[in-house]
């Protein structure tokens, strides 16, 4: 479990995924059926989930780059009601981050998901909180909207030439990488999210 990104138990993507990705991109002819088929999109409904409605996941490769976005649709009133403790902490957004714990003050999800539906459900018009991570290329976007909270998180996986990347070294549990350790990233917050969406295809 150790060596993949795994965002949703369900859903997970592993070093070779990544490498293979971006080799086929670069190839531009050949093996692009194979790329299509590592690159297709994901979607999830989980079963039981008293938080999630549903999971879905779609990669891209952007300047040479893979990334992954994992977009959340969360039930806002129990996010909203529900005490740090009664979060699902099986729910890992990355290493540093998930549901009721997080690196720095104020800044764990369930602070931050919870202001979050607490001020929409006071505001007429749509709510939406930015941030990123500082220990792994990932930028963050909660928007809260008509009962749902969408949480969209756009990792940062790397250019696939080495497993030892450490931008892909970061996005994985280790004993040198977690809630209270890891690697300085020092990246413009909100430009992974940017280059995600400046690739349509």
């Amino acid at each position: 479990m150790f060596d993949h990104l795994r965002p949703q138990r369900s859903y997970a993507v592993s070093f070779h995924h990544v490498q293979l990705a971006l080799k086929y991109s670069r190839m531009k002819e050949k093996h692009q059926d194979c790329r299509t088929n590592i690159l297709q999109n994901f979607e999830i409904r989980p079963v039981g989930s008293p938080i999630i409605k549903t999971f879905a996941a779609k990669p891209k490769v952007v300047n040479a780059r893979f990334i992954l976005l994992a977009t959340y649709v969360l039930y806002a009133g129990p996010l909203r009601d529900a005490a740090k403790k009664d979060y699902d902490k099986y729910i890992v957004f990355c290493p540093h981050h998930h549901f009721g714990l997080g690196t720095g003050l104020g800044h764990s999800f369930a602070a931050i998901l919870q202001k979050a539906v607490i001020n929409a459900a006071t505001m007429p018009d749509q709510h939406t909180v930015l941030f990123s991570c500082d220990r792994c290329p990932t930028d963050y976007s909660v928007v809260v909207q008509d009962g749902e909270a969408v949480l969209e998180a756009w990792h940062d996986l790397g250019n696939g030439f080495s497993v030892e990347d450490p931008s892909w070294q970061s996005h994985l549990w280790s004993d040198q990488n977690g809630l209270t350790k890891g690697l300085q990233f020092n990246y413009e917050h909100g430009s992974i999210s940017k280059m995600y969406d400046s690739c349509h295809s």
